[in-house]
């Protein structure tokens, strides 16, 4: 593939990068697809997205994965039903029947 003459260095590099990083966002498709269709490297695209500051750290990304957190129901059984009674709340039937078992087989 034959790629566009893409600025080495420079003032003239960093606008010819962000103004196809700014494009990107509303691309509907891949950033590889986006720099395919442009005929520009997909791997300077990446580093200049980085680099401007387009990405998401990976930090957050590990953070956005869910953790399962299992709580005793006694822990929660009195506040969940003050809110019931204080009729403030009115629960999914499925979690209710499956507190109400965990509840129960506790005793």
């Amino acid at each position: 593939m034959n790629k566009t003459a893409e600025p080495a260095v420079g003032e003239e590099a960093g606008d010819f990068w962000l103004s196809h990083v700014v494009a990107a966002k509303d691309f509907i498709g891949t950033d590889g697809e986006y720099c395919q269709r442009n005929e520009i490297s997909h791997k300077t695209f990446q580093a200049r997205k980085k680099k401007y500051g387009f990405t998401r750290p990976m930090k957050a990304r590990r953070l956005e994965k869910f953790v399962k957190v299992k709580a005793e129901p006694e822990q929660v059984a009195k506040p969940v039903v003050q809110a019931i009674a204080s009729n403030k709340v009115l629960p999914d039937a499925k979690w209710m029947a499956e507190f109400v078992v965990a509840l129960l087989a506790k005793q």
